[in-house]
């Protein structure tokens, strides 16, 4: 029941960067996934607004609801929850949408 869900994926047919990690550590790309996840959980928290990590779903039936690229993997399912202090409606929309690069 949370307003704002938020997908995130790994592109593993990326072709940014040198690949000096992924060349011996394939999985170091979803681990910098990840890391993005935690930062944004860090500016969410700063911010007030919690963000909850949703793991009881099906990677494979997202993925296919959401219509995502083949060589997309689902890292993380968030959605926030209902800020300590709070912050609320539009503010949270602007935020996240911000954070996520779409404006609310």
């Amino acid at each position: 029941e949370a307003p704002v869900h938020l997908a995130v994926f790994t592109d593993h047919a990326v072709r940014e960067g040198r690949g000096l990690g992924r060349r011996t550590m394939p999985e170091t790309l979803a681990y910098s996934t990840v890391m993005a996840i935690h930062t944004l959980w860090l500016a969410a928290r700063a911010e007030n607004i919690g963000l909850g990590w949703v793991s009881i779903l099906d990677p494979d039936a997202v993925a296919a609801v959401l219509d995502v690229p083949s060589n997309w993997s689902l890292t993380g399912y968030l959605c926030d929850s209902v800020p300590p202090c709070g912050v609320g409606g539009r503010a949270r929309s602007l935020w996240l949408g911000a954070a996520c690069g779409r404006a609310g």
